[in-house]
């Protein structure tokens, strides 16, 4: 990652191990960081040496990989392969934030589970996905444990780029969402509604509508709001929009994203719809919910009390 100067980036922070990879369960760790870059920043194009994880936190841009560009966008994740060209650059008109992972298989990686990891970037031939998995959480909590280094640090070292390696490999396998409902149960209704209650939870960042879930879990829309409506006292819609307003909430207070950028992650129609929801349900509009939010915190307080308008 150090192959540009560090004019354009707002900052960066970086853990380096070129000289002697540091030895992490079954890879070896060359680097790991977290990158802010102004607008039109690039990383100039360079052969990598190792394999690389790229994840989009905000903002948007372009990777460019061998002969390919790939539009950026945040919850983004991307695979470099060892040998391949490699760039990134922000868009003209948004500043970018992505943590980064350089690593190279050791013998460890031979053994299952660790080899359909390494299989994953020897074989597939896929450069992205969108994060669906909340894979950003374990590279934050792996990029916090660097900063901070305390008892038990490598150890949650390991852990995280562990979780990041397999949650990668679930999320280009496509196999994180293809089984929510036993063959057979003696109490389907509820198991059915427990199936949405874990599907919502699990795939927040990209649950579209009501029919596309019901077409993943195997059910008629109409039937699963139905019983979900008579288990629950309230419909599955609105129960999809305070379970997204959660979310949303996160995402303001994280400040890591712009209002915009949480509404597409959370894929409403447009800006206003999400907006509109917003207020509905917290009673402010996200902006101001963020202004307040950052008034309090400022002022020692916590997060606000947050009621359900019905």
């Amino acid at each position: 990652m150090d192959v540009a100067s560090s004019a354009g980036r707002q900052f960066e922070f970086e853990n380096a191990y070129w000289r002697k990879p540091k030895k992490c369960r079954f890879v070896h760790l060359y680097q790991v960081g977290e990158i802010g870059c102004e607008s039109d920043f690039r990383i100039v194009e360079h052969l990598q040496v190792c394999h690389e994880i790229t994840y989009i936190i905000s903002g948007d841009g372009y990777v460019y990989t061998d002969s390919r560009v790939s539009r950026a966008s945040p919850g983004d994740v991307f695979l470099t392969r060892k040998g391949q060209m490699h760039a990134i650059q922000a868009d003209k008109q948004s500043v970018m934030r992505y943590f980064y992972l350089a690593f190279d298989f050791n013998p460890e990686a031979d053994a299952e589970p660790y080899s359909l990891v390494r299989d994953l970037f020897l074989l597939r031939e896929d450069l992205m996905e969108k994060d669906s998995l909340e894979i950003d959480r374990p590279f934050s909590r792996l990029v916090s444990e660097l900063y901070y280094m305390a008892d038990f640090s490598d150890e949650m070292i390991n852990s995280y780029i562990e979780q990041i390696l397999l949650l990668v490999c679930r999320l280009f396998q496509h196999t994180a969402t293809s089984k929510y409902l036993p063959i057979k149960s003696i109490k389907p209704a509820g198991y059915t509604v427990y199936a949405v209650l874990r599907y919502i939870n699990e795939n927040i960042y990209r649950v579209e509508s009501i029919n596309a879930m019901a077409k993943d879990l195997g059910y008629c829309s109409s039937y699963l709001s139905r019983i979900f409506k008579k288990r629950m006292g309230m419909t599955l819609q609105s129960y999809l929009i305070i379970k997204k307003m959660e979310k949303a909430v996160e995402m303001i207070e994280q400040e890591d994203f712009t209002i915009t950028e949480i509404a597409l992650r959370l894929h409403f129609e447009s800006l206003q719809s999400f907006s509109k929801s917003f207020k509905r349900t917290l009673g402010l509009s996200p902006q101001e919910y963020r202004n307040e939010y950052q008034r309090r915190a400022a002022c020692g307080g916590g997060r606000q009390t947050k009621t359900t308008k019905r």
